[in-house]
């Protein structure tokens, strides 16, 4: 098998300021507000019905890690108008080697109808839309329950390609994803992990095909290395990683859980010592044109340059209201 689709890695966005992969954040996700739950556990029920598609699909909301999914493929579903076939979530991967998301019982997963589960990224030329990456059917043939992790097994070489927010799907049996060009996804064994091989796979998801006479069900999904869909993109220490995956991994402490890495906490102070001061402009000033990474480099754009000092002369002066701990 080959693998055709193209996408470009996912890069969390350096810096307090606007992400530069801003443009790769469905226009879903961006809008998505209302009541944030707290705790490891999503619940679809919370906000009705998950979408089979993209733009319906449930922004998972909160902080934390997210460790599960529960949910419902029901026999009808009123707001969809037909036998409810797909459910789409949004999540963040923090860590593609370490993500997996299954619903195969020794994982702790449930699903009282086998099916199949999907991961889709932002395509690079429209955020809205969603291609296909990864699929599987059952992880044992014999047990018949799916499991995706970072990677493909088929051949295809498709992978992750970074840290960064996906679309999770989960499917009845025989359900197919479908762009304008044919099937996604091509299972030459039932439990196999695909790449996105078959004669659609260069294009965007435009529909789910079968699986209308396959049985549906109560689900839990279970999740490695995952955070919720809202979280934003901002990595304040440089490290290429959400600040988010950060704090729900444990990587950075948050005491006062403002949201900001408890080391970013007046991010101008680069010698901690409460003010932004002398030390911390002549620290800017004698790294000019370098590279000395995190703390000197305050928007992390990988050198030293005159917004580094801008940065410092703005915020000049004690650290107190600034953020931080």
């Amino acid at each position: 098998m080959s693998f055709h689709a193209v996408f470009g890695a996912v890069r969390t966005a350096c810096g307090p300021g606007p992400s530069p992969v801003a443009a790769l954040v469905p226009t879903a996700a961006i809008a998505a507000g209302g009541a944030v739950f707290a705790g490891p556990v999503w619940e679809e029920g919370v906000q009705g019905d998950a979408g089979r598609l993209p733009a319906g699909a449930q922004v998972t909301t909160g902080g934390g890690r997210l460790t599960r999914i529960n949910g419902n493929l029901t026999s009808f579903s009123p707001g969809k108008g037909f036998f409810d076939r797909v459910d789409m979530y949004f999540v963040r991967i923090c860590d593609p080697e370490a993500f997996f998301a299954s619903v195969f019982e020794d994982d702790g997963g449930v699903s009282a109808f086998g099916g199949r589960l999907y991961v889709f990224g932002p395509d690079p030329t429209d955020p809205d839309l969603a291609v296909g990456i990864l699929a599987n059917n059952d992880v044992l043939f014999t047990k018949g329950d799916p499991r995706v992790g970072g990677a493909a097994d088929d051949g295809s070489g498709a992978v992750i390609p970074g840290p960064g927010r996906y679309w999770i799907a989960i499917t009845r049996e025989g359900v197919d994803a479908f762009s304008a060009a044919g099937p996604i996804f091509f299972f030459e064994t039932p439990e196999e992990v695909s790449g996105p091989d078959g004669e659609g796979g260069p294009f965007p998801l435009e529909d789910w095909i079968g699986g209308e006479q396959s049985a549906g069900g109560v689900y839990e999904i279970v999740f490695g290395a995952t955070t919720y869909g809202s979280t934003g993109d901002i990595d304040c220490n440089c490290n290429a990683l959400a600040d988010a995956c950060d704090i729900a991994f444990g990587d950075s402490e948050d005491e006062n859980e403002d949201g900001i890495p408890d080391e970013c906490g007046c991010r101008t102070d680069i010698d901690r010592d409460g003010e932004t001061g002398f030390p911390d402009l002549l620290e800017v000033l004698t790294n000019f044109g370098g590279d000395p990474g995190f703390p000197v480099d305050l928007d992390c754009s990988g050198g030293i340059s005159f917004d580094d000092i801008t940065g410092i002369l703005t915020a000049w002066g004690p650290c107190d209201g600034k953020g931080g701990t």
